[in-house]
């Protein structure tokens, strides 16, 4: 298998080859003639400056093995690099690092030979140009700003069911990002460490922006379109805001502060996400596992709140080794989860839009039932709740469904077990249960000591 490797200076822009081998017709480094007009490496500034930007034009193709290019100085893609064979790419600047619009860069696999996997890692600011695209064929795709953010200006990543991994120190803007084929699932991670998940407001409305059979979300400052400080006070409300279009399988999103916003089409589960695995490229054209830790469902910070649509039936579920049983917990924004009956062409009905409930649902502190936001869940179908789970607030809880209801504990008081731990402790009004179901009301799980529901005010519809 062959191998290129450029391992450019930012000051004089010297270009190093190891281990080079030919691609193509002609060798980019070769001193003894200039670059072919296919493998041109040229430089914006070639004045001896600390950070110049270097522009590797294309296009770059190789019929057998890996390519990586590195520069301490930032660095402009400005046309294809292909990598066929089962080869690996990578692209890397300990600056800025750009692709310009409409540039490809591709992994593809060959003959006996599976897809590589591609990695651009960036210094600071990374973005991917309007129509640029990122491919491999079942290969991983690996994108990471150590200091800055990712920026997707209609630009499409597909890995065709290999793993997805796009990391950012600041915010993550995201376009079209898709890890899945019709008989392969992969898995996708989103980080920004100190900034939000957004989508690219530019692309059309009805654009999915991440699809996969897990999806990984999590940010510093929140997921999906958040309040404007300066407009908070003005109320905005959340359904004004922009969420992440979704399809996923199993789908998990934390943030430190901040709201999550998402719209998910297909069915679904809300559940904990294991370890995710993706392949990071070496300079060596090698590869090495990154992996990010297992997480709950949803958690937010102290004023986060959950906004969740579902264009199908969603069930929502806990592993008690990862979350203690709790698949939910949100701050004072509350949580609001719709869940829509899903339509075919010529508006046929595929899935009637159920809702199971398996872990705990819980908006402030659920053991004293205080603090929190308003819980509404409305759902065009049936809702159960699994016995042994909560759905708990302080500010109250609302259910709206089209089918029956089943519940198994529903808390918007204290309650206590003991009339010892309430002495002296004067009575907490607390907040309102609501449920409008056009069918019957069940319960499960019912110990005959432990209330189905607590509240200051009980209502049904």
């Amino acid at each position: 298998m062959l191998f290129r490797s450029l391992a450019l200076q930012s000051a004089a822009l010297d270009a190093l080859a190891t281990d080079t081998l030919p691609l193509g017709d002609a060798d980019p480094l070769a001193s003894a003639a200039p670059p072919a007009p296919d493998e041109a490496i040229t430089s914006t500034n070639v004045d001896l400056v600390d950070s110049p930007v270097l522009t590797y034009g294309g296009p770059t193709r190789t019929g057998d093995g890996s390519f990586s290019l590195r520069a301490s100085g930032a660095v402009s893609i400005a046309g294809a690099v292909e990598v066929r064979g089962g080869g690996n790419l990578l692209l890397q600047s300990d600056a800025a690092l750009s692709v310009a619009d409409e540039a490809t860069l591709a992994v593809r696999g060959g003959p006996g030979a599976a897809s590589g996997s591609i990695s651009l890692l960036a210094g600071a600011a990374l973005t991917l140009g309007s129509a640029s695209a990122i491919d491999t064929e079942g290969g991983d795709i690996d994108i990471e700003s150590r200091t800055g953010g990712v920026t997707m200006k209609a630009a499409t990543l597909k890995s065709l069911g290999g793993n997805v991994r796009i990391a950012a120190a600041g915010n993550l803007v995201v376009s079209e990002v898709n890890a899945s084929t019709p008989s392969a699932g992969g898995h996708l991670s989103l980080i920004s460490t100190t900034g939000t998940i957004t989508a690219d407001p530019d692309l059309d409305d009805g654009v999915i922006h991440l699809t996969a059979q897990t999806l990984r979300l999590r940010a510093g400052q929140g997921i999906g379109e958040q309040t404007p400080a300066a407009t908070a006070a003005t109320g905005a409300t959340a359904a004004a805001l922009a969420p992440l279009r979704t399809s996923a399988a199993r789908l998990s999103a934390v943030t430190a502060s901040g709201d999550i916003r998402l719209y998910n089409i297909g069915q679904a589960e809300l559940g904990p996400v294991p370890d995710l695995r993706t392949l990071r490229v070496s300079a060596a054209g090698l590869t090495a596992p990154l992996w990010d830790l297992e997480q709950a469902a949803v958690r937010t910070g102290a004023s986060g709140g959950l906004y969740l649509v579902n264009e199908g039936s969603l069930r929502i579920v806990s592993d008690a080794a990862v979350d203690e049983g709790v698949a939910i917990a949100t701050g004072s924004g509350g949580i609001s989860i719709k869940v829509k009956k899903l339509l075919g062409a010529e508006d046929v009905l595929i899935d009637a839009g159920d809702l199971a409930i398996e872990g705990d649902i819980v908006s402030g502190d659920a053991r004293a039932a205080t603090g929190g936001g308003l819980i509404v869940l409305t759902v065009d179908g049936s809702l159960t709740q699994q016995a042994g789970t909560l759905i708990a607030s302080g500010a109250g809880v609302t259910i709206n469904a089209g089918g029956a209801v089943t519940i198994h504990r529903v808390q918007a008081a204290p309650y206590t077990s003991r009339l010892s731990d309430a002495r002296g402790t004067a009575p907490a009004a607390g907040g309102r249960v609501a449920i409008t179901t056009p069918e019957a009301l069940t319960v499960a799980g019912d110990d005959g000591i432990t209330p189905q529901i607590s509240a200051g005010l009980f209502q049904l519809r």
